[in-house]
């Protein structure tokens, strides 16, 4: 007997086409069309299932939603194919579609970090995304204003700084940062982050604010939003945990499955009139059904995600429950519509939705325990997000810099600078510091962090050093292979897979990244001297005695008394690297 999961995944391997995944089975209105939104989540979807069919059919979609791109870089809403030929493209109806740029830069992201598509062939179209959404947000403040009917909600009266489309393009941004080494970009990703977080929370309320704008703030829930923030917030963040435990009580345990806007909007509401009038073929925003109050599948998809990374396990297996418990009930007659009506608790819509099917599998990989935490690009990315630069760090990387100046250095097609100390001693912070620095004068950098080198993850390395303390040193490490990295660099291959670390999960993870137009690799770490081709050592004179406070406030890493015993053996080995020095920083980092 077939699993919903098995049905779900069978629709949208039935949908596939050589030109991308369309929004439905049953061509109704334009439902038969591949909208950029729907087809990326149903990509996710194949992506977490390992299914080629799945794939490749979000490979044909962004393929095409390329070589449809505007020349401004907006990227189609949807496009329909006839008799082979594309027919029709649509940059929105009613009104330009925002989210289709955020969602085509995800899906692109994820295929290119999973090694489905190459990332120089993309470069171009995602930067003309990126600089369009800029110039969307136009006052440099982090925000892009969306006009009513601009994201997947497109018949929904809201307007202005929506949540969902700031939420969408931080996951962009962030995910592609990392893909194409621009710290910019993930600079830019951890700004709206911050203002997301200054600008929404409501104080008389549970949730964040669906949106603001001049004169005015539209304070219903809006569900889609908070599952996209439940991926790129992290635990500290926020009041984004309040929220969870806000749905949970509201509605799960209740027996209740929450709708995608709350509360509705009804006949004495003063959005009425603007909502009754406002739809493209017919009126389906009675109260409790489509926008106004429906309960979508694929959004309590994506809320399944949220609660699995948020570690609430109550509620999930409550949505669990709830969810195909109403699946069960209606076996006979469910054909995967695209919403249930809340009032009556109904299937309703344009049935053989590939949203429904992708919210389905989503759910039901959640109930399977599945780990969905590398679609958080803050936690996996290689560049070291949660690092402060605050503006006094960037003095030191300017003189560093003067000093490269001064030996003809930054004029080198490929350079190699080498930061090196103990632990703690600030090589991380100089190295990112350094790289915004040259960043302003456009020369790009990458760094490689030796943390991701270690030949153990962080808690069995902790372990190993236990048993056999002999272990600690150079021989922890694949210098060799961080050798290899600098040798590619410097031989111009085009490409490395640099790792890094996660902490968090305690486990490493791989980032291809491209190398050709980059002159200038930094390398950061304990043993950092010890490699060879280096034109400019740095050395970080701090010791582990000096930064004994501030590695006990760092929770990254496992803490106890005998990590002191391994700084001791690293502090007697790092220690004699200090000679081989260009620069010293001394231990109120300055340079000597």
């Amino acid at each position: 007997m077939l699993t919903w999961l098995d049905k779900s995944k069978n629709l949208l391997r039935e949908a596939c086409t050589d030109w991308g995944i369309p929004a439905s089975l049953n061509a109704t209105e334009n439902y038969g069309g591949i909208f950029t939104r729907d087809a990326v989540m149903a990509g996710i979807v194949g992506i977490l299932l390992e299914d080629e069919v799945i794939i490749n059919g979000l490979v044909n979609t962004i393929k095409h939603l390329r070589e449809l791109q505007g020349a401004q870089g907006q990227v189609p809403s949807n496009f329909h194919v006839k008799d082979g030929k594309v027919e029709k493209v649509s940059f929105g109806t009613l009104s330009p579609k925002i989210d289709s740029c955020t969602w085509y830069m995800i899906g692109t992201g994820l295929l290119i970090k999973e090694g489905f598509i190459k990332r120089e062939d993309y470069e171009q179209s995602i930067e003309k995304v990126i600089h369009l959404l800029d110039g969307i947000e136009f006052n440099g403040k982090n925000l892009v204003y969306v006009p009513k009917g601009g994201n997947w909600a497109d018949e929904y009266v809201y307007e202005g700084y929506i949540l969902y489309d700031q939420a969408l393009r931080t996951w962009g941004l962030a995910l592609l940062a990392d893909i194409y080494g621009k710290e910019e970009w993930h600079a830019k990703a951890r700004a709206i982050k911050k203002t997301i977080l200054a600008s929404y929370e409501n104080d008389s309320t549970p949730y964040y604010n669906s949106s603001f704008f001049p004169g005015g703030v539209f304070d219903k829930f809006d569900l889609p939003a908070h599952t996209i923030l439940g991926i790129i917030l992290n635990k500290q963040e926020g009041t984004y945990d309040k929220t969870l435990n806000w749905v949970h009580e509201s509605f799960l345990q209740q027996h209740k499955l929450p709708p995608v806007f709350h509360p509705i909007i009804d006949q004495e509401d003063p959005d009425w009139d603007t909502l009754h009038n406002y739809h493209l073929y017919r009126f389906k925003n009675k109260p409790h059904h489509f926008h106004n109050g429906g309960i979508w599948w694929i959004w309590l998809g994506w809320l399944a995600v949220s609660l699995s990374l948020w570690n609430k396990t109550a509620a999930l297996d409550q949505l669990v429950d709830e969810a195909f418990k109403f699946l069960d009930e209606h076996e006979a007659d469910f054909d995967f519509e695209e919403y249930i009506s809340a009032d009556d608790y109904q299937p309703n819509g344009t049935k053989k939705l590939a949203f429904t099917a992708s919210g389905i599998a989503l759910i039901s990989l959640a109930k399977s325990g599945y780990d969905f935490s590398e679609l958080n690009p803050f936690i996996n990315t290689s560049i070291k997000e949660d690092l402060e630069i605050k503006e006094e760090y960037l003095e030191l990387p300017k003189q560093l810099i003067d000093r490269l100046k001064e030996d003809n250095l930054l004029s080198k097609e490929k350079l190699v600078i080498g930061v090196a100390g103990e632990s703690g001693s600030g090589k991380s912070v100089t190295a990112k510091s350094l790289q915004i620095e040259l960043a302003k004068l456009n020369i790009h950098s990458i760094i490689l962090h030796q943390d991701g080198y270690y030949k153990l993850p962080p808690k069995e390395n902790h372990n190993k050093r236990k048993q056999d303390i002999n272990w600690v040193g150079v021989n922890e490490l694949k210098l060799d292979l961080m050798q290899q990295h600098i040798d590619q660099f410097l031989a111009k291959e085009p490409v490395i897979n640099i790792p890094s670390v996660n902490y968090k999960l305690n486990k490493f993870t791989t980032n291809s990244t491209v190398l050709s137009s980059t002159p200038v690799l930094i390398v950061e770490g304990v043993y950092s001297f010890f490699l060879k081709e280096m034109d400019y050592k740095v050395f970080m004179s701090r010791t582990y005695k000096d930064t004994l406070e501030k590695r006990r406030s760092r929770t990254r890493e496992e803490y106890d008394p005998f990590v002191e015993s391994v700084l001791q053996i690293e502090h007697s080995i790092v220690s004699a690297q200090k000679k081989l020095a260009d620069s010293v920083v001394t231990k109120d980092y300055r340079l000597e």
